[in-house]
């Protein structure tokens, strides 16, 4: 179940407590190893985590670690894993009792498929912060969050279904009189960084600023590590990497994290997405995503603007490949039958052209003046209109006929225009929308709330802009009046497309 495993046996006893029948190592870490068990009293196969023997030599160690791990057990949430039971082997190390999960952790999924696509990143950590905001509501801080401690499992056909693990155990085994000194930590060779005494502090390459310069953690140390997180599934490895744990702990504290899109440009890595991250690993807690739910309110946002810039590039590559081809690109080869169909179109037209013209000569033949030879045809009618034909002197006869002036055409002035109407001007409403997700776009989170409030002055009745305005709060820090924007926006557009994204954050419990 943990990062870096071995397959080295530890020596621990068959049975712990009487109960739990160990059956084969799964798993080891920086504080302990994890072992597949069998409960028998449920007959039920669970995971038991063995904790390294010098990590609770002292009373307060073993009184924090039961405070502890009796806190972590009452966490009940879909993507965290359930603690059963804890307690203490014979040989006085302690031991946590867990769900037993089938999968693999983030970290080896990394490791063998390289970064993850940017709509898969979003969509497994968005669920290691639900996690996380779960337990962030009970007062309890993970303190050594990493892509080593979430599990991906296959639940309910979905493979990345994400499980967050060793909750409070951080703190459970954390010295009392801390002093923060780090360089000392660094003597030992686990991953995680220990004292001389061998109580966990926190992995270098996860640890936010205030916790690398020893001071008291809060839930945004976290969010430093679930920035940590993302930035490693997008681009494929952590924002500070170097041979001394010390060195990477100094770049925490004052370099600034190279951008990913700097280090991947052949990503394409969306820009908020990419501020979003540079945004919760800000030095300065207070920069940070205020909470959890906040950050991923913000981030399941990204997400689905995200997926509506790609459907409009998929859009205008293929608009684009049908003005190619109406511009002249070889289209694709025609059939035989197309052919036979084309040709015989050709002949039926060539014919109707034919009789059409041998149709219009005969009329105007019949139209001519008959030959002086030609013998009218008889009968009464044509007597009598011969005899009411009037007589015209020879001289007129012979003279031109005079035609009458044909009338005037219709001058070209008077035929209907064919430029385009102007442009409608754009409204003052959506103008403003515009700009404030520009603004919003890059990081000035203030001016794009109050411009949204603008276009919601010109245009109050729409769901768009209250929706908009809502997630600019969720950034500004202000979950509140964000929900109270999401409220306003399902209730104008009950079924607009982002209707069921909005209702999973309203459904979301308050921080």
């Amino acid at each position: 179940m943990e990062d870096g495993s071995s397959s080295s046996q530890c020596e621990v006893p068959a049975v712990v407590e009487d109960r739990y029948e160990l059956q084969e190592q799964i798993g080891r870490g920086s504080t302990g190893t994890v072992w597949e068990a069998r409960d028998r009293v449920s007959s039920r196969l669970v995971a038991v985590k063995v904790l390294d023997a010098g990590l609770l030599t002292s009373p307060a160690a073993r009184r924090r670690f039961a405070r502890e791990a009796e806190a972590a057990s009452t966490l009940r949430h879909g993507h965290l894993v359930e603690i059963l039971g804890h307690g203490y082997a014979a040989d006085g190390r302690g031991y946590l009792v867990m769900e037993r999960l089938i999968g693999t952790t983030l970290a080896h999924r990394l490791r063998d498929g390289g970064p993850l696509l940017q709509a898969r990143a979003i969509k497994i950590v968005s669920e290691i912060l639900q996690a996380v905001g779960a337990a962030h509501q009970v007062q309890i801080v993970h303190r050594d969050l990493k892509a080593g401690n979430v599990m991906l499992v296959d639940r309910d056909g979905d493979p990345d279904f994400v499980k967050v693990y060793d909750f409070g155990l951080a703190k459970a085994i954390q010295p009392d009189d801390a002093d923060g000194d780090v360089p000392a930590a660094l003597l030992t060779g686990h991953s995680s960084i220990t004292t001389g005494h061998g109580d966990i502090c926190g992995t270098p390459e996860y640890m936010a600023p205030e916790q690398a310069r020893g001071e008291i953690v809060d839930a945004r140390a976290d969010l430093y590590a679930v920035g940590v997180i993302l930035y490693c599934a997008l681009v494929g490895h952590v924002p500070f990497r170097a041979l001394s744990r010390l060195e990477i702990l100094s770049m925490h504290l004052s370099a600034a994290p190279p951008r990913p899109s700097a280090v991947r440009p052949d990503l394409k890595i969306f820009p908020p997405l990419e501020n979003l991250i540079l945004r919760a690993l800000a030095k300065d807690r207070a920069d940070r995503p205020c909470s959890a739910d906040v950050f991923r309110a913000e981030l399941l946002q990204i997400g689905r603007d995200h997926e509506r810039r790609l459907k409009r590039s998929r859009g205008h590559a293929e608009g684009t490949a049908d003005a190619a081809t109406l511009a002249g690109e070889p289209r694709a080869p025609k059939t035989n039958v197309g052919r036979g169909v084309a040709l015989a179109l050709a002949l039926v037209l060539v014919a109707t052209v034919v009789s059409f013209a041998a149709q219009r000569g005969m009329s105007a033949a019949q139209r001519g003046a008959p030959p002086a030879d030609a013998v009218p045809a008889g009968g009464p009618r044509a007597e009598r209109a011969a005899a009411a034909a009037p007589i015209v002197p020879l001289e007129a006869a012979r003279r031109p006929a005079v035609r009458a002036p044909a009338p005037p055409r219709a001058r070209a002035s008077a035929r209907p225009s064919r430029k385009p109407p102007p442009p409608p001007t754009p409204r003052a409403d959506e103008e403003l929308l515009r700009l404030a997700g520009a603004q919003l776009q890059s990081g000035r989170v203030a001016e794009s709330c109050g411009t949204a409030e603008r276009a919601l002055l010109e245009a109050p009745e729409r769901a768009d802009i209250w929706e908009f305005l809502g997630r600019c709060y969720m950034r500004a820090g202000e979950p509140e009046r964000g929900r109270g924007c999401y409220r306003r926006s399902l209730a104008l557009a009950p079924s607009a497309p982002n209707a069921p994204f909005i209702k999973l954050i309203l459904e979301e419990p308050a921080p």
